[in-house]
């Protein structure tokens, strides 16, 4: 079996606003139920951080209204893919795909930063690394 670390089975599974995904982001009705569920939202009461606010940022980057930029990348990584804001939803509409698609496009664009690169490949890319690296954190 090849060992392959997570950063490239995301990257394999997913591509960046795949037709699945610039299917779902129209269907979100902007109602805000999502917000009161959300734990980014209910700790830093900023709009832009909200499950609403990915799913307009996100529409408008695949209307080319939005040029990726830092900020956007900023936004994306507000999200702790706790999944509320899906569960809440009455449209059903599973936004973490959304989250997920942008954060993807977000690193394509301007790669991922060195801790996260030193995570994914040190820790979590070789076995049993996370269980020491658990115990060494304690």
């Amino acid at each position: 079996m090849e060992d392959t670390t997570p950063v490239e089975v995301v990257r394999e599974s997913m591509d960046a606003f795949g037709d699945s995904e610039k299917e779902i982001v129209y269907h979100c009705i902007r109602c805000g139920l999502c917000l009161s569920f959300c734990p980014v939202y209910r700790s830093l009461k900023i709009e832009t951080y909200t499950p609403r606010a990915k799913m307009q940022l996100s529409k408008a980057l695949l209307a080319d209204r939005l040029k990726p930029s830092r900020s956007l990348e900023e936004v994306a990584s507000h999200c702790l893919l706790c999944l509320s804001c899906a569960a809440q939803c009455p449209g059903g509409v599973p936004t973490h795909r959304i989250i997920l698609a942008l954060r993807q496009k977000m690193v394509e664009e301007y790669g991922l930063d060195w801790k996260k690169q030193f995570v994914f490949r040190q820790i979590l890319g070789k076995r049993g690394r996370l269980t020491t690296a658990a115990q060494w954190a304690r």
